[in-house]
Formats: structure tokens, sequence, C-alpha cells
């Protein structure tokens, strides 16, 4: 997709959703979607698989899904390679996020599901049941229902960093930190 038709990218994905953003120094985005299905015959496999599928409105990207109800047996995957400076709002129900890499303004909510924002800075909002940051800079808000794991990558975080959670907020420092 290219970056005058997409200049921030949306993605919400539905139960059994896994999603990845890859900053790079390309200038427009490449998606890939994988589709996984399961069953105990080959008909009950293709089934599941038909349910899952991928769709774009514009800026935004909707992977579906079944409902939670009949989720076994399924999975979607999108990989997002995406120009680091853009902007990235991600909103996945029952899965994970993956974010790497990234300078420009990172959105993502993983409400029932693990949020990795991982050497990205810049301004950061994560929200998931589990949030992992790894980074050294930017202005940075997390929250989780159960934890947060920190890794500060420097030896100075340059910025400000606000991580809540109900359960503990764990962080790695490096020696001599300041």
């Amino acid at each position: 997709l290219s970056r005058a038709d997409v200049p921030a990218l949306t993605v919400t994905a539905d139960p059994s959703s896994i999603v990845e953003v890859t900053g790079s120094s390309r200038s427009d985005w490449s998606l890939r979607f994988c589709a996984q299905g399961e069953g105990n015959s080959e008909g009950e496999a293709r089934e599941r698989l038909q349910a899952i599928s991928m769709s774009r409105t514009g800026s935004s990207v909707l992977l579906n899904g079944p409902g939670l109800g009949q989720i076994a047996g399924t999975r979607g995957q999108l990989s997002v390679d995406a120009p680091a400076d853009a902007p990235v709002v991600v909103h996945v129900s029952f899965g994970a996020v993956d974010i790497r890499d990234m300078a420009g303004p990172v959105r993502v909510t993983a409400m029932h599901g693990r949020a990795r924002i991982l050497d990205t800075i810049g301004k950061v909002d994560g929200t998931g049941l589990v949030v992992d940051f790894a980074g050294s800079k930017g202005t940075v808000g997390l929250s989780a229902e159960a934890e947060i794991n920190l890794k500060l990558s420097t030896t100075r975080f340059e910025g400000t960093l606000t991580a809540w959670a109900q359960r503990p907020v764990r962080v790695l420092v490096p020696q001599a930190s300041q």
C-alpha cells in the first residue's frame, strides 16, 4: 500500500488473531496475511479456514474471525512491514500484538491478550492484559489488567514513561542507570 493512500494504518482484529508490525526504512506498507484452519477432517479444516478473512477499507484493515465460542482450530496472522515514522493503531480483542522498531505514534490495545512493544520510540500508548515494553526514549503510557514487563535498553531513558498494572510492574535496567 502506498504511503500517499495510507498515511496512517489502523488494524482491528477479532479473536484468535495475531498482528505484527515492524518498522523499517521503506516508504510504503507491505501486508502479509495468513489464515489457518484445523479439524479432524479436511472438510472441517476448510470450513474453519473460511471463517477467517482480511478486508481493507481506506486506511483500515479488519481481520475477521469466528466468535469466541467458535475460535478453536482457527488462527489469523497479519504481518506488516511499515514505514518506521508512520502512525499505527492496532486493536485486538482476544489475541496478541507485536510492534517493533517504530518511531511514529503507536497506539496498541490487546485487552485480553499480550501487547509487546519493542525498540519503539516516540509517542506510545499501550494497553493489554499483559504488556511488554523495551526501549530507550519516548513519551510512553502503558496500562495492563495483569502485569507489565519493562526493559530499559540504555542507561538513561529520554522522555517519560508511565506504567500502571493491577499486578506487578517489573523493570530491568542496565547497570549505572540514571
